[in-house]
């Protein structure tokens, strides 16, 4: 059986099983009751019936069914939250259709936004792409495939990932980024072979994404449940916390890298019901008022301070210079300019003064700005390399510290832009065994958000900036009249 939605990951799975005969049925599941249809169930009947494949839906409409199968996944699924769920009880209710249909392999189309550049993140930075995948896959186990395989096996099903086989990751890993986004549209790449290879109609193959809670309407039916107990539909975290007899949370520590972001990151740590036990800060010499933030902000949420640090990792910490482990790509800021290498594909740029030029760069060939700096590109690489992984060793001495003392398994991070500081990270919690959260990455909104949501700041203090260093801001408002300034 394939897990079956419409979209483009899983009518290319099914796609595939036509063109080579094998015997498939499509599965999907979808929460019906209420005036609007899920748009999963339209698009995969009109899918299929292209396909000529026979669609099985599961039609769920009882809120009560889903409260027991939220219960019977809080017991399987590892630190389930609203997104998890809304996702895990689409998986489920199609997975217990597909074992009482005789199937024992279900296919779905897991890890294709992550090599095929899927999510609007890619191409909202599409000279970024790449990296946003490595990341992505990094963290897929933990986030998307632990909870689907739960999902699956409890119905005695074995759930495969085609897209993840070795073969298919390395190819699909290594096409050019300009083939996987084109023209704003996501996974092009893919699209265009469901057309010229497999035989889809255009209409099915230019479907946009749909994330699967949506598509199938069940995080609509948690808004009702919430509704029905009385939580309010702003608190679906409650009511996910509440299913159920559940695993134990996972124990985190929090990497105190920014002021704001890190306790925004916390902060919405604590309504994501995540268990934060630790505050990991940034070397002093480092920064010495970041140490201190780090030092009073673990005081006053009642958690230890680690007494080893990590060294400085991001940009402002680094002279400039962030590092971004095994990713296979590096970037060095120095104050008269930039020099970016790209991984293989040989090219670098410099930046001198208010000039920028670009030459491919062969072995050994040397590159000179307009400033007059020289740069010999396989030993400034293989310097910088050597410096970002010692930066990384020495970031996995720290955290496998935390990990003995407190006994952690992931790190939550402030991240919000800055890509490469993030992969440093994950790198450095590869070493040492660790899970690596960025709840809040690609938002830039963390002081409204700390001010204005439910358990938030109270106030802030501004602790950098000429003129505004110990100002306290406590509404929305005189924090856009500090901004504007």
């Amino acid at each position: 059986g394939v897990l079956f939605s419409g979209g483009v990951d899983s009518t290319a799975l099914l796609a595939c099983c036509v063109k080579l005969g094998l015997p498939v049925i499509a599965l999907t599941a979808a929460y019906v009751a209420g005036s609007s249809d899920p748009p999963d169930r339209g698009a995969a009947a009109a899918a299929a019936a292209a396909l000529g494949v026979e669609l099985r839906v599961a039609e769920i409409c009882d809120l009560a069914e889903i409260e027991a199968a939220l219960a019977s996944l809080a017991m399987s699924v590892v630190d389930m939250d609203v997104v998890k769920a809304g996702v895990a009880l689409t998986t489920h209710f199609a997975c217990r259709l597909a074992a009482e249909a005789g199937c024992t392999i279900v296919l779905s189309g897991g890890g294709s936004e992550e090599l095929l550049a899927g999510y609007a993140r890619h191409a909202a930075r599409p000279d970024d792409a790449t990296l946003l995948g490595e990341s992505g896959l990094r963290s897929l186990y933990h986030r998307d495939l632990q909870r689907d395989h739960a999902a699956a096996t409890a119905h005695g099903l074995e759930l495969r990932h085609p897209f993840l086989h070795n073969a298919v990751s390395a190819y699909a890993h290594a096409l050019p980024v300009k083939l996987k986004l084109a023209h704003g549209t996501e996974k092009r790449a893919l699209r265009l072979a469901l057309e010229k290879h497999l035989n889809v109609p255009p209409e099915f193959a230019a479907r946009p994404k749909w994330a699967a809670q949506y598509g199938s309407r069940f995080h609509f039916a948690l808004q009702k449940l919430a509704k029905q107990k009385k939580l309010g539909t702003g608190r679906l975290a409650d009511l996910v916390a509440s299913c159920g007899t559940k695993l134990p949370p996972s124990s985190m520590a929090l990497v105190f890298n920014s002021a704001k972001d890190a306790a925004n990151a916390y902060h919405t740590a604590k309504l994501q019901h995540r268990a934060v036990v630790a505050v990991i800060p940034i070397d002093e010499t480092a920064d010495p008022t970041l140490f201190t933030c780090a030092d009073l902000f673990a005081k006053a949420i009642g958690l230890p301070l680690s007494q080893l640090a990590l060294p400085g990792y991001t940009a402002r910490l680094c002279g400039q210079r962030t590092v971004t482990g095994d990713s296979g790509q590096r970037t060095d800021r120095a104050d008269s300019g930039q020099r970016r290498v790209s991984g293989d594909s040989r090219e670098r740029t410099v930046r001198a003064d208010s000039e920028q030029r670009t030459d491919k760069v062969d072995s050994g060939q040397t590159v000179t700005a307009d400033s007059g700096q020289t740069v010999t590109a396989d030993s400034q690489q293989t310097a910088t390399a050597d410096s970002g992984q010692q930066t990384v060793r020495a970031m996995a001495e720290a955290l496998c510290v935390a990990r003995e003392v407190f006994g952690v398994h992931g790190v939550i991070a402030g991240h919000v832009h800055n890509l490469e500081a993030l992969l440093a990270l994950e790198a450095a919690c590869e070493l040492a065994g660790l899970r690596c959260l960025a709840p809040n990455w690609g938002q830039s909104n963390a002081w409204e958000f700390l001010l204005s949501c439910r358990g938030g700041a109270s106030s802030m203090l501004c602790v950098r900036g000429e003129g505004f260093a110990g100002r306290v801001v406590s509404t929305c408002a005189e924090l856009e009249a500090v901004g504007s300034k």
